[in-house]
């Protein structure tokens, strides 16, 4: 911060000095009305700059001392003619007072100097003060915490975490008063905790069910289907027939063909919806991907008036940009997905999209993957996993 006085024969005047010199982010501390040697009424403004740039504190704070000789010499050649009059227009400075015709020249002359030294004094004492305050503000460093805090944020946007979920986590820590001692243990709970309201610790899918999946292109629609009926098959011994209502992916139904055969299950065709027979068997039906418009959206949006579908899974890929899930969310909004599956889960440590996905939906993650090559079966979310690696991150960052 630095404080400067400023004089002039008006508060106009001052004004304007202070603008010059401080430009417009100085704040007006006192304005007085002061009386120069002659009896003259002037203006003085006290103003400050909390954040003076560096060429404002070259400027301000350049004020070198000058001997008395010096100044008489600046004052001798503007001291008025015997007889003359100092008009309304002439400026008077800060250090240069325009004084009337003396009748005692010398005497007079010494009493300017002595003023004009007393005023230095005192302007060179006001800027040994603003940079004592300089530098003390600059010895208060941010506390451990607050660099701790830092850390943990940052490691959360790096992992494409949305910004109210990190207001939230910050929020939590703040409220619970924590210290530097027990930050990790405490931030790693509460990561944990937040994470698991997003996520199940497991999902049994009954029989008779009608399970359908949506999600953009490249999402993993299908390889998820293939992957739950390989478990409906092998792990909880139940009937499973495929169906695609996909008629925009090229060789979708042959795709679908291929995954029943090796698996030794039924395919099922549009025109088989309304004779469904078979009680016991779970359906799972893949369908077009989602496009960034309505009329891709109305065609599931059909399809789930005809069919009635009891679970509707959303997909969405681990290495899609959280803000790219958000606008997909929008979308299927009328759709309400009942829950979520995020996939190629081992291609990115950004997972931040797992708690987009939940945030922006208001679905719960039900099942995880790994790239379509990966493990054969679907797996449960791990928040606590997911909370420590994060944490390890802010750790990385520190």
């Amino acid at each position: 911060m630095i404080i400067k006085s400023f004089i002039a024969e008006n508060s106009s005047s001052a004004m304007k000095k202070v603008r010059l010199e401080m430009g417009g982010d100085a704040i007006v501390l006192k304005t007085r009305n002061v009386t120069d040697d002659s009896g003259n009424s002037r203006v003085e403004v006290t103003a400050c700059l909390e954040k003076p740039s560096v060429s404002q504190s070259s400027l301000l704070l350049a004020s070198p001392r000058r001997d008395l000789n010096e100044i008489a010499r600046e004052i001798s050649p503007v001291m008025p003619k015997l007889g003359s009059e100092i008009s309304p227009g002439d400026e008077i400075t800060e250090e240069i007072i325009l004084a009337s015709p003396p009748t005692e020249p010398t005497e007079k002359l010494t009493t300017q100097i002595s003023n004009l030294e007393l005023n230095n004094r005192i302007e060179n004492i006001e800027i040994k003060l603003n940079q004592i305050l300089t530098q003390l503000s600059d010895l208060n460093p941010k506390s451990n915490l607050s660099v701790l805090q830092d850390n943990l944020s940052k490691a959360l946007h790096d992992s494409d975490f949305p910004d109210e979920f990190i207001k939230i986590i910050i929020s939590d820590l703040t409220a619970l008063a924590v210290n530097d001692d027990n930050f990790q243990t405490e931030a790693n709970k509460i990561l944990t905790l937040r994470l698991s309201a997003m996520m199940l610790p497991s999902l049994s899918i009954k029989s008779l069910s009608k399970v359908m999946f949506i999600g953009p292109a490249g999402s993993g629609k299908s390889s998820v289907l293939s992957k739950m009926a390989a478990s409906l098959i092998s792990v909880q011994k139940e009937t499973v027939k495929l169906m695609s209502l996909d008629d925009m992916k090229l060789g979708a139904h042959e795709e679908l063909n291929t995954c029943a055969d090796f698996l030794g299950i039924e395919t099922i065709e549009k025109n088989e919806i309304s004779n469904k027979t078979d009680d016991k068997a779970i359906w799972l039906i893949d369908t077009p991907a989602l496009q960034k418009n309505s009329e891709s959206l109305k065609k599931i949006e059909d399809a789930i008036k005809t069919i009635k579908p009891d679970l509707i899974f959303a997909v969405f890929s681990a290495v899609t940009r959280s803000k790219d899930i958000k606008e997909f969310s929008n979308l299927i909004m009328p759709v309400k997905p009942t829950h979520l599956v995020i996939t190629m889960t081992d291609l990115t440590d950004c997972i931040g999209t797992l708690a987009e996905a939940s945030m922006s939906t208001g679905a719960k993650i039900a099942f995880v993957t790994d790239k379509p090559g990966g493990r054969p079966l679907l797996k449960s979310p791990e928040p606590a996993l997911y909370a420590s690696r994060l944490m390890n991150c802010g750790d990385n960052n520190e």
